[in-house]
């Protein structure tokens, strides 16, 4: 890898990113890779809403106008980090399906939405493709089984049966619960291989531009203080030394796995 490989983080929501891979976002960044976080459900129906919908707003304390509250918060986020944002807009399983009563229905599983999906793909296109430098795609691997989260994973899944080899990042704080990243292996289509990547040099960033995405934290951590304890027991934890903070991702064939192994190589010559 060098300076001029773009990193294409795609994000299901307006925080995945930063949660899950915020570490090795601003590690990219202060090595000079330019790096774009595409969110992809950035949209919210506030016309018609559902019970549900009604009571998450009001735990964001962003009932008047959520995405707008949201989207500040990661332009915050984002802003830290070093990573440039792009949205495509589309509508958060929170919207797509008023029925849903409670929020445990978020992590129901639900049919393929196949148009959806291909109009994520296509949304896709232009970003991923560059006759000018290289282009490493990073999806969510699905822990949790939330809606949104699974159908971006599929789509990943798909590309990477078309030859494309994007990683997988493991989405926290989803990945906390115990079993939940078995789980979601034992589903996975493909074989996966692992790499730990050591972001112990912008742990801290990442934390920092976690707590921007202050409509969350209750309802994810209870508090910011939960949030840094929680974060930084999982990272410890990934580590050989506790003196050291991880992040893991799962890349889709050994060689994707031996480029990504190369790159934090890289890194480590930089930071």
């Amino acid at each position: 890898m060098d300076s001029l490989t773009r990193h294409i983080i795609v994000s299901p929501h307006l925080d995945d990113a930063a949660l899950s891979l915020g570490g090795w976002i601003g590690a990219l960044v202060a090595r000079g890779a330019p790096v774009t976080v595409v969110t992809v459900f950035s949209a919210a129906e506030t016309q018609t809403l559902s019970p549900l919908a009604r009571e998450l707003h009001r735990a964001w304390g962003a009932e008047a106008n959520p995405i707008a509250v949201r989207q500040r918060e990661d332009e915050q986020a984002m802003h830290l980090l070093g990573a440039t944002r792009q949205y495509l807009h589309e509508l958060d399983a929170l919207y797509r399906f008023p029925d849903f009563q409670q929020a445990e229905d978020l992590f129901r599983r639900q049919a393929p939405e196949e148009n959806l999906k291909a109009r994520i793909k296509t949304a896709l296109e232009p970003l991923t493709t560059s006759p000018h430098s290289a282009v490493q795609l990073y999806f969510p691997l699905g822990i949790g089984g939330h809606v949104d989260h699974r159908l971006v994973a599929s789509l990943g899944f798909e590309l990477s049966a078309e030859g494309v080899h994007p990683h997988f990042y493991e989405e926290l704080p989803y990945a906390l619960i115990k079993g939940s990243l078995a789980t979601r292996q034992s589903e996975c289509p493909i074989e996966l291989y692992p790499t730990v990547l050591d972001v112990t040099h912008t742990f801290a960033l990442r934390l920092d531009a976690i707590e921007k995405y202050s409509s969350q934290l209750e309802m994810l951590f209870a508090s910011s203080d939960g949030m840094r304890q929680a974060l930084t027991r999982y990272a410890t934890g990934l580590c050989e030394a506790p003196s050291r903070r991880g992040e893991r991702l799962w890349s889709t064939s050994e060689r994707s796995q031996t480029d990504l192994q190369n790159s934090i190589g890289d890194l480590r010559l930089h930071l």
